[in-house]
This record gives C-alpha cells, structure tokens and sequence, in this order.
C-alpha cells in the first residue's frame, strides 16, 4: 500500500513554495542514514514539483506519545525519538502545512523529514499531511 498520492486539493501547491532551509541535518532509520540537508537542496533547485498528501495511518505507532501511569512512571514506545516538549512549546504556531520529505526505497515510502510534524498532526487527529517525494534516483542521491 502506498501511503502518498497527488491530491486534487493540493494540485495548486508546488515545491517552489516553501523556504527549503539548509540547516545541516541527518535522518537515521534502522541501517540507513539520509543526508536531509541533500533532499531539501535537490527540492529547492529542481523544477517545482507538486505537493502530495501523506496518509499518517500506517505511521501512528511510530509516533505515539508517551502516557504517565498511575505512580507516574512514563510507559515509552518504540518508535521513532520525537521531542514532546519542542511539539509542545511551539504551540500554537506549529506548522503542519509544511510538507515533509518522503523517499522512495524499493518502491515503499519512508518519512526522512518532518517527523514532528508527524508526530504534532498525529497527536492532534489529523490523518493526512503535505509531503515532497524523492524520485527513487534523488533517494539514492542522499542516501550515506
């Protein structure tokens, strides 16, 4: 199942559209480590591309907030580290209207940016996000 497909509401959104910064950052998922700051280069200089939208339903296990138990010990899950307290401390001005970065591995679809976003739509009972995909050539670009 592929969780991203080109929505008729976002056909009018293109990449060119957002502020692709060049913070320095790396995404590290199981034995793969991507190079964020190549994704963003790659987006921010090739022909603007369309926006997407990310169903969140087959990664809601992997950004479950943590609970507080009864003698108030957390009870964590496995899954991706987010930063609970930045989510929450950004509050309201989260923005969840800019698209994460998605790659195409094998013909399955990984998040290597914006999983706070993720974790933020998530948490609030938002199912669908904005996301950019990497063609499988750029995928392999910025992988390390």
């Amino acid at each position: 199942m592929r969780i991203y497909r080109i929505a008729q509401d976002t056909e009018d959104k293109s990449s060119d559209q957002f502020d692709w910064h060049d913070k320095y950052e790396i995404f590290d998922f199981v034995m793969r480590r991507f190079d964020v700051n190549m994704a963003r280069k790659i987006i921010r200089d090739s022909t603007p591309r369309p926006i997407g939208n990310m169903q969140l339903s087959g990664l809601v296990n992997l950004v479950k907030r943590p609970t507080t138990n009864e003698d108030g010990s957390m009870t964590m899950t496995m899954g991706m580290g987010i930063d609970w307290a930045r989510i929450d401390s950004l509050e309201p001005n989260f923005d969840l209207s800019f698209p994460v970065i998605v790659a195409d591995i094998k013909g399955q679809i990984l998040p290597i940016d914006g999983w706070h976003r993720i974790a933020k739509a998530v948490d609030s009972g938002i199912t669908v996000l904005p996301a950019v995909l990497l063609t499988k050539e750029e995928t392999q670009k910025v992988m390390m």
